[in-house]
């Protein structure tokens, strides 16, 4: 479930960080449910992959 969690922290930050740059951005003229399902796949897949990472890490026995 933190999972989850961390996903959505980071698609908000994402977005903050967006509206505050000046100017036209091509993600901004993205639909606003495409962009956040967009960047929710990205920040899932990245919390997958540092999943992984944590429990190749973890002592076998």
């Amino acid at each position: 479930m933190e999972e989850f969690a961390g996903v959505r922290y980071l698609m908000d930050q994402a977005l903050v960080r967006l509206d505050a740059q000046p100017g036209d951005s091509p993600l901004k003229r993205l639909d606003p449910l495409e962009l956040r399902r967009l960047l929710a796949e990205a920040a899932f897949r990245e919390f997958r992959t540092l999943r992984r990472e944590i429990d190749a890490e973890k002592p076998r026995g």
